[in-house]
């Protein structure tokens, strides 16, 4: 089983599940730039990007197909996008709040042109 976390998220998110998700399956927490993980250093990524690397934890965790994947928030894009690419190999995906497209468009919209002197956190968003 993978759990995909969301924007910005790490493995603290999914600490309630974590341990009785434990007692009945092999389990991963991505995505591996976050929490405890070491930094990817790449400033934007795909969902095919992504998936190479839930690819990359599965194997070298050793965790063999099929796999149960559930995906939060954001995360529910790199599940569709692994399981759409990997079809034989997932046996359910469960999407927990997923975010849709069309809300991150509309928020960035929101966000307006670059302004000189904007709050710093505003820049970082639109990255």
């Amino acid at each position: 089983m993978l759990l995909e976390t969301g924007l910005a998220g790490g493995g603290a998110d999914w600490a309630l599940v974590q341990t009785p998700l434990r007692d009945h399956a092999s389990l991963r927490v991505r995505p591996a730039s976050l929490g405890a993980s070491p930094p990817t250093g790449e400033a934007s990524r795909t969902s095919s990007d992504f998936v190479d690397d839930i690819t990359m934890t599965l194997a070298a965790a050793g965790v063999d197909a099929p796999y149960v994947l559930v995906g939060h928030s954001t995360g529910a894009w790199q599940v569709i996008v692994f399981a759409s690419t990997y079809p034989d190999e997932v046996a359910g995906a469960v999407y927990v709040d997923p975010r849709n497209p069309g809300t991150s468009d509309a928020f960035l919209e929101s966000l307006g042109k670059v302004t000189p002197g904007e709050p710093a956190a505003a820049t970082s968003l639109r990255g």
